[in-house]
């Protein structure tokens, strides 16, 4: 199975989405957009035995992109 996704940065947005919905406040688009991703990352990942990430080294440090 073949996995690609331009997963968007995941950063204080996340964090504040992941409480938001423990208190039942209302999402922002940006917030909805990151637990979806996240969401779809996760079912795509959890059935399989072995992930395997590609990326290109940049100055010997991984790119954010």
């Amino acid at each position: 199975m073949k996995f690609e996704a331009n997963m968007p940065h995941l950063g204080q947005d996340l964090f504040n989405a992941y409480a938001k919905l423990e208190t039942g406040e209302e999402l922002t688009s940006i917030e909805s957009a990151l637990l979806e991703a996240v969401t779809k990352s996760r079912e795509a990942l959890t059935p399989v035995d072995v992930v395997v990430f590609a990326f290109p080294l940049w100055n010997l440090t991984i790119p954010t992109a």
